[in-house]
């Protein structure tokens, strides 16, 4: 990302010597696509279909158990945009199920446990900060999001 940065200060640079061309405009217009392009981990839960959604590709989402404070990381195996992870089923076609840091022991199961809380972290963009959400599982392990 610092690479582009660089690329459009040198562009601007090379601009700003063309006679008719302000050069804040084109300084203001360089900042706003670079800031958009950054992307974002913003998620949110939809409670009715179990789903956590992403605003962009999910390439790693780390889901923390409170009470056990086990961790699962979910990556994907696509190359193609996955804006969706249903947290009641595995998806194994679309996505790597890992139980530790290292990413070197992978699940063959994971489900959500009754009456636990649980910490969603989407860090699959790698110059964003990481964005969580709590979501508390009921008796019966339907997820609801805590306030």
């Amino acid at each position: 990302m610092w690479v582009l940065l660089m690329y459009l200060m040198n562009l601007i640079m090379s601009i700003k010597n063309i006679k008719g061309i302000n050069f804040r405009n084109v300084l203001c217009i360089s900042i706003l696509l670079f800031i958009y392009s950054c992307g974002s981990n913003t998620i949110s839960f939809d409670e009715k279909k179990q789903v956590i959604i992403s605003e962009c590709n999910i390439s790693k989402i780390i889901i923390e158990n409170l009470k056990t404070s086990d961790i699962v990381i979910v990556k994907s195996k696509m190359k193609h945009k996955k804006y969706l992870l249903s947290l009641n089923k595995m998806d194994t076609v679309n996505f790597i199920y890992f139980k530790d840091w290292l990413e070197n022991k992978k699940l063959d199961d994971f489900t959500i446990q009754p009456n636990t809380k649980y910490k969603i972290e989407n860090a699959s963009i790698g110059d964003a900060s990481n964005f969580g959400l709590t979501l508390e599982a009921n008796e019966e392990g339907e997820l609801k999001i805590s306030h």
